[in-house]
């Protein structure tokens, strides 16, 4: 299991006004010889939980809690977590998952509702090369309203879409190594 990591984000507005969020991954390999990453008590999500750091609560049951995230993108930004330490959707069990996200469904018509935004980003981000920036398994439910100035862009030297056959080949291996439920 990995601990709890913040990893650094670069944040800034672009030529043409909007915001723009560029993520640069602190890899664990990156530590130097002898070098460890810090204990899990250091991570936040659990000491919210166990109610040894504040946090704006909106919802809590016996598996999961969601509470306001403390740099929204607009008010209402909230994350759903597991009340046990799971690194990522990965180590998770399909049980947990399906709670995590039932609950982020019942919260999406309040948030919205609340934060006046019509529409709303689900995200899970699964290991540092995805930016994950806490590693307790978390999802993001940001209500999002055109002009809130936050924009995740492909670069402009981003390659074109691959052919079918590309595609279709990738989707025999993912049907191939899917093992029965």
């Amino acid at each position: 299991q990995l601990p709890s990591r913040r990893l650094p984000v670069e944040c800034d507005f672009s030529p043409d006004g909007l915001f723009e969020a560029r993520f640069r991954v602190e890899n664990t390999s990156n530590l130097r010889e002898g070098e460890q990453l810090p204990p899990m008590n250091d991570c936040i999500f659990c000491q919210i939980i166990q109610g040894q750091a504040p946090a704006s609560m909106v919802y809590q049951d016996e598996l999961a809690v969601a509470f306001l995230d403390i740099h929204p993108i607009n008010p209402g930004d909230t994350l759903v977590v597991p009340r046990k330490h799971v690194v990522d959707m990965f180590e998770a069990d399909e049980a947990l998952v399906a709670h995590l996200f039932t609950v982020a469904r019942r919260l999406m018509d309040p948030i919205r509702q609340v934060s006046g935004c019509p529409a709303m980003n689900i995200i899970v981000a699964n290991g540092p090369e995805a930016h994950q920036d806490v590693f307790h398994l978390h999802i993001h439910l940001t209500p999002r309203r055109r002009g809130d100035r936050f924009v995740v862009r492909f670069p402009p030297d981003w390659p074109p879409p691959l052919e079918r056959a590309q595609l279709d080949r990738v989707a025999a291996q993912i049907r191939q190594a899917l093992s029965p439920p």
